[in-house]
């Protein structure tokens, strides 16, 4: 049986209202604080939100945060940036939002019951995009006024299959964050074994130099003395990237992962394996030339904008060098660019340790490698299953069947 949708504008249904506007050293302390980059990048609130700011009760008042808060940015440098949703799925205490997106919340009187799970999966699907898209505004920067939000017609079966949906949809993204929660613990033991190594020295029996350099930001410390220390542009290359893809060239679906510099990692897909700009015959780092971002990839890829591909002259460093960026430096002092990295210092042990590191790092980096392609097919199968489900295309039960295969 077919579900009934109802059309409802998000003025019937929630009162909109602006965030909260600060100086800049109002921030980094104080209470919790919904940032741009919040909203922009999750479907949902992070469980703890990580940014502070120095807030009054009213402010508090004026600018909570509750479960059920639809949260859109309202302001953008593009028209595919506005409009971007995020919606709580609890209470925040003493918690506000910032200035450049708006609160939605629910009235309580019209009669109309959201589940919350599953109007955060509309409002990023493809029919709710296009809605922004018709009612977004475009001077100097695209914007997102309180009566374009208003006007906004949205389409939702009743609360049970809410519910069912949502519970679907979430169930991916739940074991995609578990995934990555996990390549998170793989990669810090990573990057313990290499501090334990190659920052402590704990790998070598040899005496250390009674002198002692600079290596990153002031940072003494004496090295054993079969080590060298070598600027990085020195021993790494910089591969060449045969083209570079942008957003509407991609698919949500595909074989070959597109990686920029988001915090997500992932542009798109697309099904050219021709077109490959870096496959991994071995591991190769790829650099987010304006957010440092780094990612070390093991499988054929391509590259968004401003992402470029690197590795060691000698392959058997790979591992190495990309633990000795990550570990050994804070990235904001690269001061955002590919050149500020050419700069630096790297210590370079001896082969046999090199040997050892390599011997203990690969199976982790593979099991990471898997993780991350398992969240590939997770990603693709949400956004499959999303515009069919809350369009009634595709029903709950097939639904189920579907995820049950990939899960």
């Amino acid at each position: 049986m077919k579900k009934i949708f109802q059309k409802y504008k998000l003025g019937d249904l929630y009162i909109v209202s602006s965030g909260l506007s600060k100086a800049r050293e109002e921030f980094g302390f104080g209470n919790p604080f919904v940032t741009f980059k919040d909203v922009f990048y999750n479907f949902f609130l992070p469980e703890k939100l990580g940014d502070l700011v120095n807030t009054t009760e009213k402010e508090i008042k004026s600018c909570s945060v509750k479960k059920g808060d639809i949260f859109l940015t309202r302001t953008s440098e593009t028209l595919h940036e506005l409009g971007m949703s995020c919606v709580s799925l609890k209470d925040y205490d003493k918690a506000t939002f910032n200035g450049f997106t708006k609160r939605l919340r629910a009235k309580y009187d019209v009669g109309v019951e959201i589940d919350p799970v599953y109007i955060g999966y509309y409002l990023r699907s493809k029919a709710f995009r296009n809605q922004i898209d018709a009612n977004a505004s475009m001077t100097t920067r695209a914007s997102l006024n309180s009566s374009a939000i208003n006007s906004i017609e949205i389409s939702i079966p009743d609360f049970d299959s809410q519910i069912k949906i949502g519970e679907i949809l979430k169930s991916l993204d739940d074991k995609i964050e578990l995934n990555l929660q996990t390549n998170k613990t793989l990669e810090e033991m990573a990057n313990a074994l290499y501090k334990h190594w190659f920052v402590d020295f704990q790998l070598s029996t040899t005496k250390l130099t009674k002198e002692s350099f600079v290596f990153g930001k002031d940072l003494p410390i004496k090295i054993p003395i079969d080590y060298t220390k070598e600027n990085i542009k020195n021993f790494i290359v910089r591969l060449k990237s045969e083209s570079t893809y942008k957003k509407e060239q991609l698919e949500l679906y595909g074989t070959i992962p597109v990686f920029d510099q988001s915090q997500d990692g992932v542009l798109g897909y697309h099904n050219n394996l021709f077109s490959i700009e870096a496959s991994a015959e071995s591991p190769i780092i790829i650099f987010g030339d304006h957010t440092c971002k780094l990612e070390l990839i093991t499988t054929p890829f391509s590259l968004g904008p401003n992402t470029i591909p690197f590795m060691a002259k000698d392959k058997e460093l790979t591992y190495y060098l990309y633990f000795s960026i990550l570990g050994t430096t804070k990235m904001n002092d690269y001061k955002r660019h590919w050149s500020e990295l050419m700069l630096r210092d790297v210590i370079l042990p001896t082969q046999d340790h090199i040997r050892k590191f390599n011997d203990v790092l690969r199976p982790l980096v593979e099991l990471m490698e898997k993780y991350r392609n398992e969240n590939q097919i997770l990603k693709q199968t949400r956004d499959y299953l999303l515009p069919k489900l809350i369009s009634g295309e595709v029903g709950v039960k097939d639904a189920a069947k579907t995820v049950k295969e990939v899960v």
